[in-house]
């Protein structure tokens, strides 16, 4: 298990994640782990429909308590997906398997090709919130932010982007004016 620091617990000042304060309008700071995992808690038990995340490993869904309330939610609501975008591969047939109850699709994206990690909960292809952290060259300290739908809003679009990413030169979309649309684009992309 990857193990990391909240800023807040190793400095006085934010340094990282400085750039939050100018993409977001009204981030919350988690500002320590037991936050950042109530935080996710109290997501995983609301009403979505769909889980959109970018991580390093995706390690952490593979939690028997993550797992456990996921395999819950989908009693409830039988179309629950599952979206995950990886730089590494280490636990991807895991996760596949854990997975295979739901409508589960992997992407893999280089490390070096992003710095943001999130987790989004959507409604009917609609952001709910969404926890976001920026993670410069994987380094261990993280400036966890819980975001409002306004906010997850402008997440969805960087998942948006870095889905295009993940996919190759004949699938990707030219018209970049959709990736700027980021319900339309759930639409195409993930819709049913």
């Amino acid at each position: 298990m990857t193990r990391f620091t909240t800023h807040y617990m190793t400095h006085s000042k934010l340094v990282f994640g400085q750039e939050c304060n100018k993409i977001f309008n009204s981030p919350t700071f988690l500002k320590t782990k037991t936050s950042l995992w109530l935080s996710t808690d109290m997501l995983l038990r609301t009403e979505w429909d769909q889980i959109f995340l970018v991580a390093e490993t995706g390690q952490w869904l593979l939690q028997e308590n993550i797992s456990d309330s996921i395999s819950q939610r989908y009693e409830n609501c039988p179309n629950l997906s599952v979206i995950i975008i990886i730089a590494d591969t280490s636990f991807q047939q895991q996760l596949v398997e854990r997975y295979s109850f739901c409508k589960f699709k992997l992407f893999k994206l280089n490390w070096w090709e992003h710095n943001r990690h999130f987790t989004i909960f959507l409604r009917s292809n609609d952001p709910i919130s969404c926890i976001y952290f920026s993670r410069r060259l994987k380094s261990q300290h993280i400036t966890p932010l819980l975001l409002n739908r306004e906010d997850s809003l402008k997440a969805l679009n960087i998942f948006c982007v870095y889905h295009q990413k993940t996919l190759n030169s004949e699938t990707r979309i030219i018209d970049n004016s959709l990736v700027k649309q980021p319900k339309l684009y759930v639409d195409k992309y993930f819709g049913d």
